[in-house]
């Protein structure tokens, strides 16, 4: 270690410390959200989708209200899990949501930067 309580370079480019560095990675709460992100959201926002569409049309007829009460409802389950490894995959998926929601806001404003 260094003076400073960091780690040296030498230490942080040890080979053997690489197996802990990527056990560590899987079990970040932020690696396991974006994987949840690309990889669950697929398979899970469209069903979520599907039964939001059910709600009345004031709310299933506008876009980001019918992704952000879905958002909003997994963001708040994700505060009462314990497990990071689950909280980080419902994270991730409410994330999708989120950007869905606001996505009818931004791209307006990013073709404008585009060109």
């Amino acid at each position: 270690m260094a003076q400073n309580g960091k780690p040296t370079i030498q230490k942080l480019l040890d080979p053997k410390s690489i197996p802990q560095t990527v056990s560590n990675i899987f079990r970040n709460e932020a690696i396991i959200a974006v994987l949840s992100a690309s990889l669950l959201s697929p398979i899970l926002v469209p069903k979520i989708t599907e039964a939001v569409s059910n709600l009345p049309p004031l709310i299933s007829g506008h876009a980001s209200i019918a992704a952000a009460i879905p958002a909003i409802l997994l963001f708040r389950l994700s505060l009462s899990m314990k497990a990071g490894i689950l909280r980080g995959a419902v994270i991730g998926i409410a994330g999708s949501f989120v950007l869905t929601a606001i996505l009818p806001v931004v791209s307006p404003i990013m073709s404008r930067v585009r060109s």
